[in-house]
């Protein structure tokens, strides 16, 4: 009894290695298929943080430009706010000096001045973008529209109506 036990084993244990090395052999494509298609996600999601880290440096870029262009108008609106103080200053003083006739013409003119239209603001705003449009490209345009800022767009002269139109 003991030799079919025996012979059993033996044909058993000789089974076991060749199973043991299929399933060994079997995991180990497992594994290389599945470390491959690991590595192919890894390299799409690097690719994808690079474009994201790209993206996020360009909006910073533009974040900046925008900023820098913010503050550039604050201080223009406030040079601007400034000078219109001065000029009021003026002609307070000067008004006294000038006839009732002419006095009232240039109250006219004053109060008509203070009131501008939004169409007018849109013209104006036209032709200064058409001047600096006409100047640059549209992308030098968007990195340059300090022009604006700066009165380089000032060739736009405002007629305000006489009472009499």
């Amino acid at each position: 009894m003991m030799f079919p036990q025996s012979s059993s084993r033996h044909s058993s244990s000789s089974h076991l290695p060749q199973q043991l090395k299929f399933t060994t052999s079997d995991s180990c494509d497992r594994i290389k298929d599945e470390f491959q298609l690991l590595q192919a996600q890894y390299h799409s999601l690097k690719l994808e943080c690079d474009k994201l880290a790209s993206e996020k440096s360009e909006m910073q870029r533009h974040y900046v430009m925008y900023y820098e262009m913010s503050y550039g108008l604050n201080i223009e609106m406030h040079k601007q706010a400034e000078i219109v103080k001065r000029l009021n200053g003026i002609c307070a003083q000067v008004l006294p000096y000038l006839s009732q006739e002419h006095q009232q013409q240039v109250l006219g003119a004053i109060e008509r001045a203070k009131q501008v239209t939004a169409p007018e603001l849109n013209s104006i705003i036209r032709v200064c973008e058409n001047y600096i449009l006409g100047l640059l490209d549209w992308n030098e345009a968007s990195r340059c529209s300090f022009f604006v800022i700066h009165g380089l767009c000032h060739d736009k002269v405002i007629s305000y109506p006489q009472d009499g139109e």
